[in-house]
């Protein structure tokens, strides 16, 4: 069974705008390279808001509501990260997660992203984000109240906003 990979982005409460790179794991590697595939867009969207508004739910936490904005900038780097650029949150640009979110339309100074890599479905990104206290973080955050999410392939993006 090949290692899977996850990295997450997130923003610090006293200093909003200000990021804070959780790296991953020494010996876990980011797969060399990925088909790209089409993001399963809609189901998929519906059901990672079902399953993080679930989590969130259970800890007395309001509901996480998609944005299309942040979808967009999700996919997009999900995208980029399958063409084998390994796990990383700056973009074929040298972009950050709050850049591409304004690109598309979502300007927040307050942001977070996960991304992940290997795993073949939602539940298995998901369980594994909620073992990393990162990724949990940013889940969590009680500040959050928007998402996107893109996936390609086995490569994964969950932006996550105050708001738009």
């Amino acid at each position: 069974m090949r290692p899977l990979a996850l990295l997450a982005l997130a923003a610090l409460p006293l200093l909003p705008g200000c990021l804070i790179v959780i790296p991953v794991p020494a010996g876990i590697p980011a797969a060399a390279s990925r088909a790209a595939t089409p993001d399963p867009a809609p189901m998929a969207l519906d059901a990672a808001g079902q399953a993080l508004n679930d989590l969130r739910m259970a800890r007395g936490l309001s509901p996480l509501r998609p944005d299309s904005r942040l979808t967009a900038a999700a996919r997009s780097h999900a995208a980029f990260l399958a063409t084998g650029a390994g796990l990383t949150h700056r973009g074929a640009d040298g972009s950050r997660p709050a850049t591409r979110a304004a690109a598309a339309g979502c300007r927040t100074p307050y942001i977070g992203e996960n991304i992940a890599s290997g795993q073949r479905s939602l539940q298995q990104v998901l369980e594994g984000w909620m073992t990393s206290p990162g990724h949990r973080a940013n889940i969590l955050n009680p500040r959050f109240g928007r998402f996107g999410l893109g996936q390609n392939g086995t490569s994964w993006v969950l932006l996550l906003a105050d708001a738009c």
